[in-house]
């Protein structure tokens, strides 16, 4: 088996400021995109849909792999981020949320993760082409 290959980590930190003379609080906006304290990207997402929603592996199991291949300390991800990563996909494939519909289905999700997957495959060959330009 390969090396994993390791993460590439942006952090993103939000300051904030008290003015001594008015006493109001300011709070930095995070960049769009930036939706939660701890989110993974493009990559990491498809290949979690996919093992937990395509292949059905357990979740430990799922982050057990991830732990190999990315070579990352991955803790449980809660409920809301896995089912808005889920919802996201969804609305990906063609979904629309409505408050009384019904849950994306089996195609819907399938096709938000081709999608997602042909995103990602298009990312590695522009970042394989930016490599071989320098």
């Amino acid at each position: 088996m390969p090396e994993p290959q390791p993460l590439e980590v942006t952090e993103h930190r939000g300051h904030r400021c008290l003015c001594a003379a008015c006493g109001t609080v300011t709070t930095a906006v995070f960049p769009n995109g930036v939706s939660a304290p701890v989110q993974y990207g493009p990559r990491i997402s498809a290949r979690v849909t996919d093992l937990l929603h395509a292949q059905f592996i357990p979740e430990m199991r799922v982050a057990e792999v991830m732990s190999d291949l990315f070579a990352a300390q991955q803790r449980h991800t809660p409920p809301e981020t896995r089912a808005a990563t889920v919802m996201t996909v969804a609305r990906i494939g063609g979904h629309i949320h409505r408050t009384k519909g019904p849950p994306p289905g089996t195609e819907v999700m399938w096709r938000g993760y081709a999608t997602l997957v042909e995103w990602c495959v298009g990312y590695q060959l522009r970042m394989e082409h930016e490599r071989k330009r320098k």
